[in-house]
């Protein structure tokens, strides 16, 4: 298949194990056709959708659209499936119907993603596809994921963690078959920006998703606001450069949409910083 070689003589450019690495991941997606792929436009999965559509055209890529996730991140993801070919479906997930979900528990995302796969478990009976692909990698192991719980009962596949991609050698990958995704900062739902225990409703996600907007307007580009109560936690990333005359005039609009206080955390953005009390993994 052409578009395979293509992608087998770009990859040589990189590492003999990063090599290794590529040819039993598009083993394991053969192996598995033809697929779905859940794709959030994420810098993960739009890597395994990219391809898992360039080697197996039976591919079918679907995205989760609910409360939880931005507009703008939707939108994303329909600019790179328009890009570069891929079959694209946008189905609708109802998570927040779910009061296990809604009470913000600390595996709060098994209840979200069992509510995805079981969305997709339908379409792919709808679509005869054998598999579920999640853009899982070997690096996500360290990290504290209840939704991994989801993935293994559903009997989803992991392909990059199989072929034990790293979240480095997802980006390299990105990189080297010319991906505008490659360095994409890490994202999660809107769902995450809130302590475990406090309800989450579509006004609030709504509030936070505006925060952020609010921020990202000013020019931050690595962004989170953690809702504590009715205190706003403020992260950025650790080389922005911080203007805090800036940042009292957002705080003002930031303060509008309910907060009663705003606070810059002076430790910068950490990736899952809500999970740094559980001392826990998976």
């Amino acid at each position: 298949m052409i578009e395979k070689a293509s992608l087998l003589s770009k990859v040589k450019k990189g590492a003999p194990s990063l090599v290794r690495k590529f040819s039993r991941l598009v083993s394991i997606i053969e192996a598995r056709s033809p697929s779905i792929v859940a794709f959030s436009g994420g810098v993960d999965s739009s890597l395994l959708a990219y391809v898992a559509s360039t080697v197996d055209g039976k591919t079918v890529c679907m995205t989760a659209s609910s409360e939880t996730y931005t507009p703008a991140e939707l939108q994303k993801a329909k600019e790179f499936a328009k890009e570069h070919g891929l079959r694209h479906i946008i189905v609708k997930t109802r998570e927040l119907d779910d009061p296990k979900f809604r009470s913000n528990p600390k595996d709060r995302c098994y209840h979200c993603k069992r509510e995805m796969l079981a969305v997709l478990n339908e379409r792919a009976k709808e679509l005869r596809c054998n598999a579920i692909l999640i853009g899982e990698t070997a690096s996500d192991a360290s990290d504290y994921r209840p939704g991994h719980r989801a993935v293994v009962e559903a009997g989803a596949a992991m392909p990059l963690a199989e072929a034990d991609l790293t979240k480095d050698d997802v980006r390299e990958l990105s990189m080297l078959f010319g991906l505008d995704t490659w360095d994409l900062p890490a994202n999660a739902c809107l769902a995450s920006r809130f302590a475990y225990g406090e309800k989450i409703t579509p006004d609030r996600l709504r509030a936070i998703a505006k925060a952020e907007q609010l921020l990202k307007d000013a020019g931050y580009k690595i962004v989170r606001v953690r809702a504590h109560g009715r205190t706003a936690r403020v992260e950025l990333g650790r080389d922005e450069e911080v203007d805090l005359a800036s940042l009292r005039r957002i705080a003002k609009k930031i303060r509008a949409l309910g907060f009663a206080y705003i606070t810059l955390d002076l430790e910068g953005y950490r990736s899952g910083s809500m999970n740094e009390t559980l001392g826990k993994k998976r």
